[in-house]
C-alpha cells in the first residue's frame, strides 16, 4: 500500500508542479508534434506521418478521443494538462504491476524498496514527465515494466497484447516483445567453455567494426544533429577506448548466455501453437503499420541511430555513464557494481530476457539516456532481485535520499531561454547526455563518483549472506 501511496503521490505532481518547460505553449520541442496530433489527429494524420511517428502515434490518438468525448477545447493547455493526466495514472497502475511482480519475485522490503526507489524516484519518472509532459517516454516505461512482468509470469496474452500496443508506442518496443514472446522459457544455461569462446569472438568482431566505424566518424567530424555538443577532441581516444571496454565487459557473458540457450533448444520445447500466433499477430501489425504511414521517409533509420549512438558514445570520456546514473539514478550504479550477478538472473529468466538485455546494453553507449524509456523498467526487478536483503534500513534511507537528490525534483528548471551549453538552459539540458556541457560533464561527473565512493564506504557493495531468491511460475 504505501509503495501506491507513493506513486500517487508522484501523480499528483506531475498535476501540480508550477515547473513546466514553456516552449510550444508547453508542450516542448518534440511535444509539439506529438501534441499536435493530439489537438487535430485526422487533419495531421492525414497531412503526413512517417513511419517514425507511427510507432508513437497511440498515446497522442487517446487524449485527442478523450478530448472529443469529453467536448473539450482541444488547445494547447487542455493538451498539456490531458498527457499529464495520463502520465499520472500510468505512474500508479505501473506502480500497481511493481507490487505484483515483486510478489512473483518473491522480494523482501529492502528489494521492493531499491524496485521502487529504481522506476519511480529518479529524474526519469519523478521530474520530466512534471517538466515536459508531451512525450511518448512515460507510456513506453508503462509498456516496458508490463513486458517484463508478463514475461516473468508467463501470461502469453497479456505480452502479446502489450508487444502490439508498444507497436504503437516506443519504436523498439515490438522488437523486445518478439524477442520474449518467441524465445523458449528455459531454466539457467550452462556457459560451457565453447560458448564463452564464441561470444569472446562475436564481441570481438563487434568491436572491430565499432572502433574503426566510430573514429572515422570522428575524423570527417560526422555530428548529424548540428546541435548537440561537440567532442572533447584532445581525449576521443580515450573515450573510444572506454566505450569499448564497457560492450565488452557488458556482451561478452550476455552472448554466451544466448548462444547457451540457443543450444539448449529442443524442437519439443519450442509452444508451436503460440509461436505460430505470435509469427501471424506480429506480421499483420507491421502491415497495419506500414498502412498507416502517410508520408515517405523516416526520421530515425536505423542507419541514423547506429551513426547517432557511435558518435554520443564518445562525447567525451564514460559520459554515456555519467548521463545514465543523472537520469536514473544511483540505482543505476548498484547495476554496474553488480552487473555479473545481474546477468545471470537474467539468463534465469530466458533467452528472451537476455536478448532484451543485450539491447539495452548496445543502446546504452548512446549517451541520450530516453532512448532507453521501455528498457530501464526491464533491467530493475533483476537489480531489485539481487539487491534483496542485502541492505540494512540505514541503507536503503541513504538509497532514498541519494535518489531524491539526484532526481532534481526540487530544482526550478524554468524557461531554457539562453544558448544550450550555458545556464539557465543547462538546468534542462544538463540531464540530457548529447546536450550536456563539458561543465555539467564535469561537476554531474564528479557527484556520480562521489556518490559511488559513499556508497563504496558505507558498505552497500559489501557482500553478505543472504537467502536465494527463485522466481515464482518460472
Amino acid at each position: 500500500m504505501s509503495i501506491l501511496i507513493a506513486a500517487l503521490l508522484i501523480g499528483c505532481w506531475y498535476l501540480l508542479t508550477p515547473d513546466g518547460i514553456p516552449v510550444a505553449d508547453g508542450m516542448g520541442w518534440d511535444g509539439a508534434i506529438y501534441g499536435g496530433f493530439a489537438q487535430d489527429f485526422p487533419g495531421r494524420y492525414h497531412a503526413g506521418v512517417t513511419s517514425y511517428y507511427v510507432s508513437r502515434l497511440l498515446p497522442s490518438l487517446l487524449i485527442y478521443e478523450i478530448l472529443r468525448l469529453l467536448g473539450s477545447a482541444r488547445s494547447a493547455a487542455h493538451v498539456v494538462l490531458g498527457f499529464r493526466l495520463m502520465n499520472a495514472v500510468l505512474v500508479v497502475a505501473a506502480a500497481g504491476i511493481w507490487v505484483r511482480l515483486a510478489r512473483t519475485l518473491r522480494l523482501g522490503i529492502s528489494g521492493r524498496v531499491v524496485g521502487f526507489v529504481g522506476l519511480f524516484l529518479n529524474f526519469f519518472m519523478s521530474k520530466m514527465p512534471a517538466y515536459y509532459p508531451v512525450l511518448t517516454d512515460v507510456p513506453g516505461f508503462f509498456i516496458g515494466l508490463c513486458m517484463v512482468w508478463a514475461a516473468l509470469e508467463r501470461r502469453f496474452l497479456a505480452l502479446l497484447v502489450a508487444t502490439v500496443l508498444g507497436r504503437f508506442i516506443w519504436p523498439t518496443a515490438v522488437a523486445v516483445g518478439a524477442a520474449l514472446l518467441l524465445a523458449p522459457l528455459g531454466g539457467p544455461p550452462r556457459l560451457g567453455r565453447r560458448n564463452r569462446m564464441a561470444a569472446i569472438l562475436a564481441t570481438a568482431a563487434l568491436l572491430l567494426v565499432y572502433v574503426p566505424f566510430t573514429g572515422r566518424m570522428v575524423s570527417e567530424n560526422v555530428r548529424i544533429w548540428a546541435s548537440i555538443s561537440d567532442l572533447v577532441r584532445p581525449v576521443w581516444p580515450l573515450s573510444l577506448a572506454l566505450a569499448a571496454v564497457y560492450l565488452a565487459v557488458g556482451l561478452a557473458t550476455m552472448g554466451a548466455s544466448a548462444l547457451a540457450h540457443l543450444r539448449a533448444i529442443r524442437p519439443r520445447d519450442i509452444p508451436w501453437v503460440r509461436t505460430a500466433v505470435t509469427v501471424i499477430v506480429l506480421a499483420g501489425v507491421s502491415l497495419l503499420a506500414a498502412r498507416l504511414s502517410t508520408a515517405p521517409g523516416n526520421e530515425m533509420p536505423a542507419e541514423t541511430a547506429v551513426r547517432l549512438t557511435c558518435w554520443m558514445s564518445v562525447m567525451a570520456p564514460a559520459q554515456f555513464l555519467v548521463a545514465h546514473a543523472i537520469y536514473f539514478g544511483p540505482v543505476f550504479l548498484l547495476l554496474l557494481g553488480s552487473w555479473r550477478q545481474v546477468q545471470a538472473r537474467v539468463a534465469e529468466a530466458g533467452l528472451g530476457m537476455v536478448l532484451a538485455l543485450g539491447l539495452a546494453v548496445m543502446l546504452s553507449i548512446n549517451s541520450e539516456s530516453r532512448y532507453l524509456s521501455n528498457l530501464w523498467p526491464m533491467m530493475v526487478p533483476f537489480v531489485a532481485k539481487e539487491w534483496d536483503g542485502r541492505l540494512t534500513s540505514r541503507q536503503l534511507t541513504g538509497l532514498v535520499m541519494a535518489a531524491l537528490l539526484f532526481s532534481k525534483v526540487w530544482l526550478i528548471i524554468g524557461a531554457p531561454s539562453s544558448p544550450i551549453p550555458e545556464y539557465p538552459s543547462q538546468l534542462y539540458f544538463m540531464n540530457q547526455g548529447p546536450w550536456m556541457s563539458a561543465q555539467s560533464y564535469v561537476v554531474q561527473g564528479v557527484a556520480v563518483l562521489a556518490l559511488a565512493l559513499l556508497l563504496h564506504m558505507a558498505g552497500y557493495f559489501r557482500s553478505r549472506p543472504r537467502p536465494e531468491i527463485e522466481l515464482e511460475n518460472c
